[in-house]
């Protein structure tokens, strides 16, 4: 999934569909910039600590947050069909996670939505949709 935004700090949501799955970390990026478009960014090795926590939010997506945003994650081609779906996963993910109703979300997304794009250059295009946390404070 190659993707700037997953750095130091973030907590990554992903769905395990099978019993004793690995997990598989990938390689170091120091820097990549939106769409990796020439098929790497500046790769580097690196030592990562990290821990993993049985999670029931039950997204059924890849998704994450970090100090500012939640973001959902899919990977598609199109890339316009890999945003759509990152869309509606944030949509879904807020009504049932953060209390929203289906007119608020869509009211609040319309407006404070951000995109972003993690890889242009594999089989599927990574499509990100990104919701500020900020917004959620009244909710």
């Amino acid at each position: 999934m190659d993707l700037p935004r997953i750095t130091n700090g973030v907590t990554i949501y992903l769905p395990v569909m099978v019993e004793e799955a690995f997990l598989f970390m990938g390689d170091a990026h120091a820097l990549q910039g939106a769409g990796e478009i020439t098929g790497n960014g500046i790769e580097i090795s690196c030592d990562i600590t990290f821990s993993i926590q049985i999670d029931n939010l039950n997204l059924g997506y890849p998704a994450g947050e970090d100090s500012e945003y939640l973001f959902t994650i899919y990977n598609d081609k199109p890339l316009e069909k890999a945003l759509r779906i990152a869309t509606n996963k944030m949509f879904k993910w807020l009504i049932t996670h953060h209390s929203l109703t289906r007119d608020q979300a869509g009211i609040l997304m319309g407006q404070l939505v951000n995109y972003e794009i993690g890889n242009i250059i594999s089989n599927k295009y990574t499509g990100v949709c990104c919701f500020p946390k900020s917004a959620l404070i009244n909710f």
